[in-house]
């Protein structure tokens, strides 16, 4: 499984791949890479999931090839409720402790 197809597996609704793509690029990651642990628990990866998320959250009621999809109400607060969780996470993992001489600032 490449990291588009991961992303592209988060919802059923139709997630246009420009938008994986744009954002995998300024994460620095390459979309069409395989799908690791270590790149799953990166703060890009996450950063990126929490991306698509978000994009879900904001995705506009669409019908292609005469199938209708929306997002419920519901479902989009459950999305940016998830992006928040994500990014909190990824910038966990990403933390770095500045201080003078041990002493946090």
């Amino acid at each position: 499984m490449t990291i588009a197809q991961s992303l592209l597996s988060i919802s059923t609704y139709p997630i246009p791949p420009a938008v994986i793509e744009v954002s995998a690029v300024g994460r620095g990651l390459d979309v069409s890479a395989r799908l690791t642990e270590a790149v799953v628990n990166s703060p890009a990866y996450i950063h990126l999931e929490a991306d698509v998320h978000s994009w879900l959250a904001t995705a506009p009621d669409m019908t292609r090839d005469g199938s209708t999809y929306s997002l419920s109400t519901e479902d989009k607060i459950r999305h940016i409720q998830r992006s928040i969780e994500l990014r909190k996470l990824a910038d966990g993992l990403d933390s770095r402790v500045w201080g003078y001489k041990g002493t946090d600032l």
